[in-house]
């Protein structure tokens, strides 16, 4: 049986948006400052076995790890001459001992029927132990019926790459190919590629299995080629146990400093407009920054229309918000929800938005925590916001503030391959309204990660892609009843716009896009939406 710290900790580990996954298998785990998870060190007082074999060291006892927040997994075998259920038994024998996770060592390499085995074992220990922590240590190709028993049955998949002599090139070549495989398969978003370090092996073990990422430098540059690949990839492991201090403590440094924030546009949790004003008309900035608090986001879209003044109480919101840490994306109208055709512009550089661009980007400089900005019905204004003009937009802010983002806001309908082809290399990412149901945010992940393509003339036709990007998505949901109704029909009552925000916070746990917004939430007190979605956001 899991004990209840086990049962928080591996929750709390497995659904975090923000927390990223450091796993080490090495043979001095109590000196890494930075991991989150390692094997195979670890004992509980049912598992005599692995006490005697560690010592009874207290440092390797399960709760030791829990209160250094770190998931301790036990090592456990494939033994390839079990049946289906034998695997299951044996497997689950780790969480009869109170074990909170396992390690399985290894899958893959084998054969087909080998594989089902495995992949079917995986599906029914999840089912039998939802709350056990399965990673999986993968060797060897990545067949059909591997990717979709990880995708049922694992918690975590770690790709080894090593085993054979290091060349940096050729590991980026394998690394690209395998993300592309799991983008493709829908498990990226809990899968980490796993690095071997193996420079204080000796010169026999060197000659059977090659050096490995041994060099500092080379480290370094495969990390940060990995983040660079796959921004919605969760973390990295290490496979060291012959690996010196020195490596260690730079790998644990590295994979930190790399994978230790959150990716741009990535674990997104925000809000949008439906700002608190004070009666004089100007934005109540004490009572925003109070409520979005409460609420637990870690985003505010700022739109600017409402009021002349908004860009000036943009100034005097972000130095709060950066003091709150809650990030800023600033949200423009386009020219068809300017005059003529409304009431107000976008003040005060109205459709000048290459001057947007370069004002917004000056002011990220001086408070970072403004990353990015949006523009609204972006492609019912395409022939305005040509590919070109975006490109000149987006580069002019970039000249300044290389990490201020440009997302345009489009409806589900709209995310077409054409869209991807014509402005993929324009955007860092985009914003998606009104999710009808969570097909639609599959469809739309699956052609914003080429995943597949669907072609124009033949909507029901699709041809399977090649996983080769990524933009960024993150998906906006009503939070407002009277637009509630609009997108979905009645009723629109607190409850049922909650269960939609639920319905896209849980796409977002299964990676399907990378942040959720609420469109207009009522921030009041009186509102009886506010509680139900802040209960929400809490789970």
């Amino acid at each position: 049986m899991l004990t209840m710290l086990g049962v928080i900790c591996i929750a709390g580990f497995a659904s975090s948006q923000n927390r990223p996954t450091i796993l080490f298998w090495c043979s001095k785990p109590e000196m890494l400052h930075n991991a989150t998870h390692i094997t195979p060190q670890v004992w509980t007082k049912n598992d005599t076995s692995s006490f005697e074999r560690l010592k009874g060291n207290p440092a390797y006892e399960l709760n030791s790890w829990l209160k250094r927040n770190i998931v301790p997994l036990r090592w456990m075998g494939y033994p390839h001459e079990k049946s289906e259920q034998e695997l299951v038994d044996y497997w689950a024998s780790a969480a009869q001992r109170g074990y909170i996770g396992i390690a399985i060592d290894e899958i893959g390499h084998v054969d087909t029927e080998t594989d089902k085995k495995a992949t079917s074992a995986l599906v029914k220990l999840k089912q039998l132990y939802p709350n056990l922590f399965v990673a999986v240590w993968h060797a060897g190709g990545l067949t059909r019926e591997l990717l979709q028993g990880y995708r049922f049955g694992a918690d975590l998949v770690m790709l080894e790459t090593y085993g054979v002599p290091f060349d940096l090139e050729r590991y980026k070549r394998w690394i690209s190919e395998r993300i592309s495989t799991v983008r493709k398969a829908k498990i990226v978003h809990k899968t980490i590629i796993a690095l071997g370090i193996n420079d204080a092996a000796s010169p026999d073990e060197w000659q059977k299995v090659g050096q490995w990422v041994n060099m500092p430098d080379a480290l370094r540059d495969l990390l940060a080629f990995i983040r660079q690949q796959a921004p919605e990839m969760r973390g990295v492991a290490f496979f060291a146990p012959r690996a010196s201090d020195d490596m260690l403590k730079l790998a644990d440094g590295l994979a930190w400093e790399i994978f230790g924030k959150p990716a741009p546009l990535h674990g997104i949790i925000a809000d949008y407009n439906a700002e608190l004003r004070r009666p004089d008309g100007r934005v109540d900035i004490e009572a925003m920054i109070s409520r979005l608090k409460e609420l637990g986001v870690n985003t505010y879209f700022w739109l600017i229309w409402h009021a002349p003044t908004d860009w000036d109480d943009l100034q005097l919101f972000l130095p709060a918000a950066q003091k709150a840490g809650i990030k800023v994306w600033v949200y423009l109208v386009p020219p068809s929800e300017s005059p003529p055709y409304t009431r107000n512009y976008s003040e005060p550089f109205r459709l000048d938005y290459i001057r947007w661009a370069e004002e917004i980007a000056r002011l990220s400089l001086r408070y970072p925590n403004l990353s990015a900005w949006v523009i609204d019905d972006f492609y019912a204004n395409h022939e305005f916001f040509t590919p070109e003009y975006v490109q000149r937009m987006r580069e002019r802010a970039k000249s300044i503030n290389p990490k201020l983002a440009f997302l345009p806001l489009m409806y589900f309908h709209e995310i077409t391959r054409k869209f991807v082809d014509d402005y993929g290399s324009a955007i860092d990412g985009v914003v998606v309204a009104y999710p009808q149901d969570r097909s639609g945010i599959e469809r739309a992940w699956g052609i914003l990660n080429d995943v597949f393509v669907i072609s124009p003339n033949e909507l029901g036709s699709e041809l399977e892609g090649k996983g080769l990007f990524h933009i960024p998505f993150i998906v906006m949901t009503a939070g407002q009843k009277e637009q509630f109704m609009k997108q979905h029909g009645e009723p629109s009552t607190p409850e049922r716009i909650a269960s939609w925000l639920k319905m896209c916070l849980d796409a977002m746990k299964d990676g399907l896009c990378d942040g959720v917004v609420t469109y207009c939430l009522d921030k009041s007190e009186k509102s009886d939406t506010f509680p139900l979605v802040k209960q929400i956001l809490a789970q």
